[in-house]
């Protein structure tokens, strides 16, 4: 929990206003008795009020007085928790923000091995959900907490100088509540964190449906599906109901006990009034406090108890704050994206299967070579690319660009110069245009008919009713493989990058385009270092040479010597 309160100091004068606040409620909270007890103890029975400014007056001048000034300390009184209610949801809001900024900078910054361990349902979870345990923590344990210690310290002196016999028979009601409080936190944390983990899984469930909605259909597996959501369903809505089971029961012991306290105190009371040790308005100002005094108490135990709900989440949230998959900033720059020469110095990549894919690579790539990086499914060209752009990092060797280590640059500089396409194009639920234009929004609309020529698209585009305005819909379901392959071919064009790793970015083209689209870019881009993944042997004739990977080997060969 130590990992939290780093938020809680950035807002350290939000935080004091609040403490502020507080001790006026708090103040206001212990005069509200007073009235009353000054007109039953005075007023009633034929008697001046105690204060020299207001004790010679007439009698219903001193009544108006205290009317005036009970209806003044309610006033007051629901003013500053007006304000407190404000600045703490603007203060729960400000931490929560951050949490989430934090947690979403983490993810951006995570080896892309993280996520291929994590399912994308659990991260979200994590991220919208769990984050908003800080918010409660800030909001509903630690502020109540505080302002429910300060009155319970006020009531107490305030008791003790009134009676000092009912506030001992008050203190033996509190280690028993206490006890009782503890004995349900356990059970109230472990179903809580059992629920946060079931309730994640039933996201992951239908985020899974979601992305994979044609094979499920195919394969006539909707029954199949429909059963595990359901089970996933009915598993939350079991602990959510044990959750709340053993919340009502936590409130019910609660409020048995207060009401067993303020009966034992009652007793007491009365009998001392009709002795005369007690006045009628001390009595009204101690059942007066009891009620308020429990109350402090029962928000003390409710934020225990919500302190063990909310542990849950935080656990979870901190537990990917920790991840150290990190991979860590330079702070060089690739001066103007110009890269001379990539290097692979005895780099070896290991998965967590302790499988060697990339064993002892060495090659160098110069500037504006066309390389075709050749090699059976799953022998290592994903991962070769993805070590270019740090998307992981080497087990054991040394990657160099421009013969300093990779690790040395900004990663937004490094990847300002080499821009990567996968096989599988991912589009934004926008435009053709708000696509292409995400990787350089500076560039104009000549800049783009020329791209849209370069990929092919040109006569696509012109015949289409909203042309380059056409939205693509989600993940650009609207428009085929191989025109999403294209836009996001045109995407990675558009930027300034000295380097174009193309990942079997145009597997789902058919022949004759990709024949001119190869061209097209050759030409186009002949200064450009272009690295490309191909199992088409038509393809390997516009490289100057090939790096062929077997057996997590990686050598240097000619094209004309070679064959797929």
């Amino acid at each position: 929990m130590k990992g939290i309160f780093r938020y809680f100091f950035r807002y350290k004068k939000i935080t004091f206003f609040i403490l502020f606040q507080i001790l006026f409620i708090q103040l206001f909270q212990l005069l509200k008795p007073w009235p009353v007890k000054f007109a039953f103890d005075y007023l009633i029975e034929k008697k001046n009020l105690p204060f020299s400014a207001v004790g010679h007056l007439p009698f219903d001048i001193q009544l108006f007085i205290l009317c005036a000034s009970f209806v003044l300390i309610y006033f007051l009184l629901g003013a500053f928790v007006l304000l407190n209610n404000i600045s703490k949801i603007y203060f729960g809001n400000a931490i929560l923000t951050d949490f989430r900024m934090d947690i979403y900078r983490k993810l951006q910054k995570i080896q892309i091995s993280y996520f291929n361990k994590k399912s994308s349902g659990d991260i979200i979870y994590r991220t919208i959900n769990d984050t908003q345990s800080i918010q409660v923590i800030a909001t509903k344990i630690i502020f109540p907490l505080i302002s429910s210690i300060i009155l319970l310290f006020g009531i107490f002196v305030v008791i003790f100088q009134i009676n000092q016999k009912l506030l001992f028979v008050f203190f033996l009601t509190i280690p028993v509540l206490f006890l009782s409080i503890s004995f349900l936190n356990n059970a109230i944390f472990k179903v809580s964190n059992k629920l946060r983990e079931k309730e994640s899984k039933l996201l992951s469930t239908v985020e899974y449906f979601l992305n994979n909605m044609s094979i499920v259909r195919i394969f006539n597996m909707e029954d199949s599906e429909h059963k595990k959501f359901q089970t996933s369903s009915s598993d939350a809505l079991s602990l959510n109901l044990q959750l709340n089971i053993f919340e009502t029961i936590h409130a019910w012991v609660v409020n048995v006990l207060i009401a067993l306290g303020t009966a034992v105190i009652l007793w007491f009371g009365v009998k001392q009034v009709l002795s005369n040790d007690l006045t009628i308005g001390d009595l009204i100002i101690f059942i007066s406090y009891l009620e308020s005094l429990y109350g402090p108490i029962n928000s003390i135990s409710q934020s225990i108890s919500l302190y063990y709900e909310s542990r849950a989440g935080i656990k979870r949230v901190l537990s990917l704050l920790n991840e150290n998959e990190l991979i860590v900033d330079g702070h060089e720059c690739i001066k103007d994206n110009i890269i001379n020469c990539i290097e692979f110095k005895n780099v070896n990549f290991l998965y967590e299967s302790n499988n060697l894919l990339i064993k002892d690579a060495n090659f160098k790539i110069f500037r504006s070579d066309k390389v075709a990086l050749v090699g059976k499914s799953g022998s290592g060209k994903t991962t070769i690319a993805s070590l270019l752009v740090r998307f992981n990092e080497p087990t054991m060797g040394d990657i160099l660009i421009n013969d300093k280590d990779i690790k040395e640059f900004k990663l937004s500089s490094l990847r300002d110069s080499i821009c990567l396409v996968g096989q599988r194009p991912i589009l934004f639920n926008g435009t053709i245009l708000e696509n292409i234009k995400y990787s350089n929004f500076d560039k104009s609309n000549c800049d783009i008919d020329e791209i849209l020529k370069i990929v092919c698209l040109d006569d696509f585009v012109k015949n289409l009713p909203d042309g380059i305005h056409t939205h693509v819909g989600e993940r650009g379901y609207m428009l085929s493989e191989g025109q999403r392959q294209r836009i996001s071919l045109a995407r990675a064009l558009l930027t300034n990058a000295g380097v174009f790793i193309f990942d079997e970015a145009t597997s789902a083209i058919d022949i004759n385009t990709q024949k001119d689209l190869f061209e097209n870019i050759m030409n186009r881009f002949h200064d450009k270092t272009i690295i490309y993944t191909t199992h088409r042997p038509e393809n390997l004739r516009y490289s100057d040479y090939l790096l062929v990977i077997q057996e997590g080997r990686i050598f240097k060969t000619d094209k004309s010597n070679f064959k797929i």
